[in-house]
């Protein structure tokens, strides 16, 4: 590289910094690094997989997000939110059941159909408490129950004739559950209180 292509590199980087760190500021963590992977692609890799300099400018990239915004910017996770732009083009696909680790998993399955299928059968998780009943439903998936199994007393799995769990019953829920943990662990699923 020449001096002057050197320079126009430098500027590129600030430019690119200077949205990353618009981005960061402005959205929740997922979509933050959705985003912030997708810059990197297309404003500094000019919508290319690899650039010539990347690395160089990931590890730039990385101290600076960390002393500005402290942990979680390491060339790695970086690289990570690059990755996770590649594998989910489309960020209205993106599930809000799902923290950023969960789509680190995700990325790690090479076949693009499976993601899909995974996030597809996320989407349909569903949380149930009825407090007439005291009966707590964990819903892992559509389809119709033809049989069910106790595996423990006062916890009944309903399953699907290719023999997938469809659901958990969860019976007395209110000894099994403390319902404020409940309360703080229904964030990421779909919760309903049936009375």
């Amino acid at each position: 590289m020449t001096g002057k292509d050197m320079s126009l590199a430098g500027n590129s980087s600030q430019i690119l910094y200077d949205h990353i760190r618009r981005v960061l500021l402005d959205a929740p963590m997922v979509h933050a690094n959705f985003k912030v992977g997708r810059l990197i692609v297309e404003d500094e890799q000019h919508g290319e997989t690899r650039a010539e300099y990347g690395k160089e400018t990931l590890i730039h990239f990385s101290k600076r997000l960390t002393l500005e915004f402290g942990r979680g910017y390491s060339r790695q996770n970086l690289q990570n939110m690059k990755q996770f732009y590649l594998c989910f083009q489309n960020c209205h696909t993106l599930s809000g059941k799902l923290s950023w680790s969960h789509y680190i998993l995700l990325m790690r399955l090479d076949d693009e159909q499976a993601r899909k299928d995974t996030l597809k059968e996320v989407e349909t998780l569903q949380i149930k408490y009825s407090p007439d009943a005291d009966a707590l439903i964990i819903r892992l998936r559509e389809g119709k129950s033809v049989y069910s199994v106790d595996l423990a007393e006062g916890i009944i799995a309903h399953y699907s004739k290719d023999k997938k769990i469809l659901e958990i019953e969860i019976l007395d829920a209110s000894t099994v559950v403390q319902m404020s943990e409940l309360n703080v662990s229904l964030k990421g699923a779909q919760a309903v209180v049936v009375t």
